[in-house]
């Protein structure tokens, strides 16, 4: 649920020790767009931490966007789904990407971890969250994507615990 920042590949950083998530600095990001003009974010924060095994450390309702790019497969999906829902402010958007489920996409997890698109959106309705936008997003060439969000007004209530 975080952007990866210029030069986060170069192995003096990688060398160096990881920050806390409380310790976190925000940065100017700069990509390049398709057509070469630079984009430049004020409002991304860099964190190093393992947030599948502690959390993001953000406070909860604090953001409106979270994405989960490639990450479902893990031992415990609803656990990352759950930490978006606490850090999503009601009627903020969850992105999901993965995988195609498809023994001929050359990369990406082993097959008998690849989770279907249809388990990724059964687990995001059992936390709470509502389908919104397309039923599936065809990303290809090897990717699909769905998109959710929470509730605005809190009626939904999450199934799981």
């Amino acid at each position: 649920m975080s952007l990866p920042s210029a030069g986060a590949s170069d192995p003096a950083h990688m060398r160096s020790s990881p920050p806390s998530l409380r310790t976190a600095r925000p940065v100017a990001a700069v990509w390049t767009c398709s057509v070469g003009l630079p984009i430049r974010l004020s409002n991304v924060w860099v964190t190093c931490g393992d947030f599948v095994e502690v959390g993001t450390g953000l406070p909860d309702s604090s953001i409106g966007y979270a994405m989960l790019f490639n990450i479902l497969h893990c031992e415990q999906p609803n656990g990352l789904l759950r930490e978006a829902w606490r850090v999503l402010a009601p009627g903020g958007t969850l992105a999901v990407m993965h995988w195609n489920y498809d023994p001929s996409t050359p990369r990406g997890p082993s097959m008998d971890i690849r989770p279907r698109s249809e388990q990724c959106r059964a687990w995001a309705v059992q936390e709470g969250f509502e389908p919104c936008g397309p039923e599936l997003i065809d990303l290809p060439p090897y990717h699909y994507g769905l998109t959710f969000h929470k509730p605005r007004n809190g009626s939904q209530v999450r199934l799981s615990k």
